[in-house]
């Protein structure tokens, strides 16, 4: 079955807590996110190692495979309970270990394991994460992910999205209940089409503090759709009009046929009982919640809940005007704590590029960037708690 590689956010309150402190001494509930108490003091916990644990997702009959990354610390006794990010998974069958090829104009010329890359670096920091194989994802095209079409206890067909958004709720439950994790203080923190859910589950769920959005849809998956095409066309036109002359007239030939087929199945208008592989009913599924944002942004800022979205300027599956769509949802949105930024050199997957790179031959850093692991790390030691 598809199992969702899904980063569990881990929540990021530090420490235990041990409440018979006097007011006078620190105290381990006093400390700040990845500080531990050490000599009367509140001292940064110190990382000596990476552990891993299997977990299996589970809900209405369907298991799947997990893990949790655990930061091995400093923690006097074993006390440190590590912050914990949960994350939700980018359209199609993506494994725990988000193992991916490319993103739409960029060949990385290997299979990057983005998400174990991502869970890897935080708990090197002190940040445990949980990630699971996506619902969608089976053996027969995903080989990494362990469960295949025979063993899906229903129909495979009638998959929705709204099974993915009900499997992170269960995957941010088991994190909010491990005694490794501090509960109440789960980040939950969304790739792609994943970060359409995250206002949604910040506002719904008590266990999430946070939510981080990675590369994550603002506009309507009609703009999307077509858009991410025409955007990988005006990328090619701005380096080479002429050597890319082909490329460029089949993505926007493509980009109108799309918009004008995606127009047909949201409206019900469609003939066939299928488009891009997915019913009708998904993508109108798929639309309900790429457009649900701007409602539920309201819902983060009554809890007073922090968010942080970051997106790559060589994205062109999720191009840098839907970063700026959700800069326009924070300044309408009395009270919400909305932080964005856009990075030099990076792609959808987060993978880096190498400066200078041409568009026809990429050299990349084969990993998850370094660059937005430090930032989140930054925003998430000061904000979310």
């Amino acid at each position: 079955m598809n199992k969702t590689s899904i980063l569990v956010a881990l929540s990021l309150a530090a420490c235990g807590g041990n409440t018979a402190n006097s007011p006078d001494e620190p105290g381990e509930e006093n400390c700040g996110r990845l500080e531990v108490v050490r000599d009367g003091g509140c001292v940064p916990v110190e990382v000596t190692g990476t552990t891993e644990q299997a977990i299996t997702i589970e809900r209405d009959g369907w298991q799947a495979e997990g893990v949790l990354t655990l930061p091995l610390t400093n923690g006097p006794d074993g006390s440190y309970r590590a912050p914990v990010v949960v994350l939700i998974h980018g359209s199609g069958p993506q494994s725990r270990h988000g193992g991916l090829p490319g993103s739409l104009g960029v060949d990385f010329g290997t299979t990057v394991e983005v998400y174990r890359s991502f869970a890897d670096q935080l708990a090197e920091r002190g940040i445990a994460t949980l990630r699971y194989d996506k619902r969608s994802c089976f053996a027969e095209a995903v080989p990494e992910c362990s469960n295949r079409l025979a063993d899906y206890p229903g129909d495979v067909n009638a998959i929705m999205v709204d099974d993915f958004v009900e499997d992170a709720r269960s995957a941010i439950r088991l994190a909010a209940a491990h005694p490794a994790l501090a509960e109440d203080d789960v980040i939950v923190a969304g790739h792609s089409q994943g970060g359409s859910f995250v206002p949604h589950l910040v506002a719904s769920e008590p266990s999430v503090s946070a939510g981080i959005g990675l590369a994550a849809p603002g506009l309507s998956l009609l703009e999307t759709i077509a858009g991410q095409l025409r955007a990988a066309a005006d990328h090619l036109e701005s380096q080479d009009p002429t050597a890319y002359a082909s490329d460029i007239t089949q993505l926007r030939t493509l980009a109108d046929q799309y918009e004008s087929e995606l127009g047909q199945v949201l409206a019900g208008t469609w003939p066939d009982p299928s488009w891009l592989g997915g019913s009708p009913a998904f993508w109108q599924n798929f639309a309900h919640w790429t457009d649900r944002p701007a409602t539920d942004l309201a819902g983060v800022a009554d809890r007073g809940a922090p968010l942080l979205y970051l997106s790559g300027d060589l994205d062109f599956n999720v191009w840098p005007a839907h970063l700026e769509r959700y800069r326009s949802l924070a300044a309408s949105t009395p009270g919400l704590d909305l932080t964005t930024e856009l990075f030099a050199g990076v792609t959808h997957a987060f993978v880096p590029v190498v400066a200078g790179s041409p568009p026809a031959s990429h050299e990349i850093e084969p990993r998850f960037s370094p660059v937005v692991i430090d930032r989140i790390v930054a925003w998430l030691r000061t904000r979310g708690e």
